[in-house]
């Protein structure tokens, strides 16, 4: 579970440019909590209708098209899966490639009482 784990922390890394542990984050805070915290502070404004509010997780330099952006947000959903606080919780490999693969809409970002 920790090979999964790892491999949630490169995605998030992937979709918002950011290492693991950046001085961005603040004090005590690595990536895989600032994703989290910011998706928390969004997330009852937003009322999961939109994903939207992810906008500012995305790194700036990739100006993704609006398909483009659905994958981004399927791989921030896979990554915070990956990373979840609980091993228990986190998908096996096989899943996460199942999850990564499927272009279906998985719906928006898994609510921070998952965290």
């Amino acid at each position: 579970k920790s090979d999964v784990y790892s491999f949630g922390v490169v995605l998030l890394e992937l979709v918002t440019g950011k290492r693991a542990v950046d001085a961005s984050f603040g004090e005590d805070r690595d990536i895989v909590r600032w994703v989290a915290d910011t998706i928390a502070a969004s997330y009852g404004d937003n009322n999961g209708k939109s994903a939207d509010h992810l906008k500012p997780l995305v790194d700036p330099r990739l100006s993704p098209s609006s398909e483009e952006y659905e994958a981004m947000v399927r791989v921030l959903n896979v990554g915070l899966l990956c990373t979840s606080a609980f091993p228990m919780n986190r998908p096996p490999m096989r899943k996460v490639v199942e999850l990564l693969k499927d272009r279906r809409d998985m719906g928006f970002v898994v609510p921070p009482a998952q965290w």
